[in-house]
């Protein structure tokens, strides 16, 4: 991918990512009913092409999913990801549960929730508890607020 793709740099996680999709894309096949003679069935369901799905769904995912993997513009201001990190907790979490905010508000960096962003709960959940999550959010992407509200929803 960052081969064809050279504005993009590799970013811690990205294989995780990947391997989500691959295993999708894995679940994905079906075997062919003898009785069905469907040619877009084996487009859509053939095992060789899985490679291939795989690598444009993860090259349209980093596409959306990018600014969260930006760097600071200068050593002076966070990076987009870390401001919305801050953003979920001081702003959303307090707006929806000021009580708990209030208790932890004694941290500084929201830095904990950079992982939880940037690959949309895989690494928390796993694998098998993050495939509905992940359908829930894809259904509302590229938007990403979904991804904020899961979030405050687990602070």
């Amino acid at each position: 991918f960052l081969r064809s793709n050279p504005k993009y740099k590799y970013n811690q996680g990205y294989h995780e990512l990947f391997g989500m999709i691959y295993y999708l894309f894995c679940l994905e096949m079906r075997v062919k009913d003898d009785d069905v003679d469907d040619k877009y069935f084996d487009l859509m369901f053939n095992q060789k092409y899985i490679d291939a799905d795989a690598f444009w769904a993860f090259a349209g995912l980093i596409e959306n999913v990018e600014i969260l993997y930006q760097e600071p513009k200068s050593d002076y201001e966070p990076s987009f990801s870390l401001s919305k990190c801050s953003e979920i907790q001081n702003v959303l979490f307090k707006k929806y549960d000021p009580e708990a905010a209030m208790k932890m508000h004694s941290r500084e960096d929201p830095i904990y929730m950079l992982q939880w962003l940037r690959l949309l709960f895989v690494r928390l959940f796993g694998i098998q508890e993050s495939i509905p999550l992940w359908t829930k959010i894809f259904v509302f992407f590229p938007d990403l607020s979904l991804i904020y509200y899961i979030a405050v929803a687990l602070l």
